[in-house]
Formats: C-alpha cells, structure tokens, sequence
C-alpha cells in the first residue's frame, strides 16, 4: 500500500490495476488528444513535455518522439493507459490485453475518476506559493527554496 502523501505511488497502484497489452508503437495516429489531470501533467512534465489542459493536438501528441514512439511511455496519463486496454478504445494494430480481458467502460471510468480524485487531494494540499511538480506534491514538510 502507498503513503497517502505519495500521490505519484497512488497513481502507479491504479495503474497497475489496468492490462498491459504489449504495445507494438503502431498507434501514434491516435495519439491526437489527450486528457489528463494536473497531476499526471505535472508528472510528464518532470520528463520534459508540457501537456496543455486539454485539447487537440493538430500535429500529434507533443509527447511523441520523433521515431513516433511515446517520449514519456512509463509517466504516460491514464487515457493513454486505457487505449487498446479497453472495449471501446480497441487497438486497430492488434494490441490487446495478455491476459485476453478487456476491461469494461464503466471499470475504465472508475479508473479515470479515482486518478482525478488523487489529482485533486494534491491541489487540495496545496499552498499558492508552492508549484505542482517534484518537489511539491506530495513532500509535505519540504520548502521551496
């Protein structure tokens, strides 16, 4: 079990709760929007791409490199996670769950709604002067210096 000052490990135990369905990197032409909570930008971020709010990406993901392969794969938002993992978001190359089980739509909401309810505990947290990123979230006791 997580720390419940740890919103990154929290997010990493509901990650875990999603198939891993063996990407083969052929999907980047889907990669046009992209929803993601604070905190997951603020993760992705840490690995040198900013994710705007949301919206669609005209050109592609900012976030694909330019082998068109994900640039922040391990740090990559729950949406992201959820492609070719759930029954209406199937992969048109093939990827699909290794344990053969898609998971349901009202499973993946409930996956995206406890992602923002972590999200949130972290904005709840913080104080004004204090940024959403590595050192802030999740560090209580820590300053800014």
């Amino acid at each position: 079990m997580s720390s419940p000052t740890d919103p990154y490990a929290r997010l990493d135990e509901i990650y875990a709760e999603i198939p891993d369905v063996g990407c083969k990197g052929l999907c980047h032409d889907s990669c046009h929007s992209v929803g993601a909570t604070v905190l997951e930008r603020a993760r992705v971020a840490e690995r040198g791409v900013q994710l705007p709010e949301m919206g669609a990406f005209p050109d592609g993901c900012p976030a694909l490199t330019m082998f068109k392969r994900c640039g922040v794969y391990e740090a990559r938002p729950t949406i992201c996670r959820l492609w070719a993992a759930t029954e209406s978001m199937p992969c048109p190359y093939g990827c699909r769950p290794a344990a053969g089980r898609m998971l349901t739509d009202p499973e993946a909401a409930d996956l995206l709604r406890r992602v923002s309810q972590v999200s949130a505990s972290v904005l709840e947290r913080r104080t004004p002067d204090r940024r959403l990123g590595k050192r802030a979230v999740g560090r209580p006791g820590r300053r800014r210096r």
